[in-house]
């Protein structure tokens, strides 16, 4: 459906739909994406490109892909209705209008800590109280970063999210802790200690 101009409304029910292309990009008019509640996978790239102004995300949504709505320059409003382990890539919302506006910090979609964006790369975060969940390869390959902060409410830490952050050296996991996807932490070279409390 790449360049379909005239397109202005897409109900979209496919519970598992996997596609590495931008299957609706560049649809040139408004367009309304009404995404069902079977749905569990929005995969890489799928809404790539699109004419949104504003999209929800449903509670039967496990994951976002990567890139997955990305170039949506005109996506202003993100809703998730999710309450429960979602699983984000940081780059699904990457030059949209949404991602324009916000401040230089962590960006956090709902729950949900997305991306760190600022000029200069960060020596420590502090992950804001009522935070879930940290995106997949939330912050890869930063040698300045060197303590992370994780607050209580915290659940889920996504693949690959502090790859390559060589020289974090210690990190306190809270309580709530369920899921910590594959190399979160790969190639931290100098992390010499990790705490995991009984939950």
């Amino acid at each position: 459906f790449f360049e379909c101009f005239k397109l202005t409304n897409i109900q979209f029910d496919a519970e598992n739909c996997h596609t590495n292309n931008p299957v609706f990009a560049y649809t040139h008019t408004p367009t309304t994406l009404n995404i069902g509640n079977t749905v569990q996978i929005i995969d890489d790239y799928i809404f790539y490109g699109m004419n949104l102004t504003n999209i929800e995300i449903p509670a039967s949504i496990s994951s976002i892909e990567k890139m997955a709505f990305a170039n949506s320059t005109h996506l202003e409003k993100i809703n998730i209705l999710s309450q429960n382990e979602l699983k984000i890539d940081n780059t699904a919302f990457n030059n949209t209008a949404w991602i324009k506006k916000q401040s230089d910090d962590i960006i956090y979609v709902n729950t949900i800590a997305l991306k760190y964006i600022g000029k200069e790369q960060p020596q420590e975060l502090t992950f804001q109280e009522g935070t879930t969940a940290i995106a997949s390869n939330f912050m890869t390959n930063n040698d300045k970063l060197k303590t992370i902060n994780l607050p209580s409410s915290l659940q889920t830490i996504g693949a690959n999210a502090f790859s390559g952050c060589s020289n974090i050296t210690n990190i306190n996991f809270p309580r709530n802790i369920n899921s910590i996807y594959e190399e979160a932490f790969i190639n931290c070279s100098n992390l010499k200690y990790i705490n995991i409390p009984a939950s």
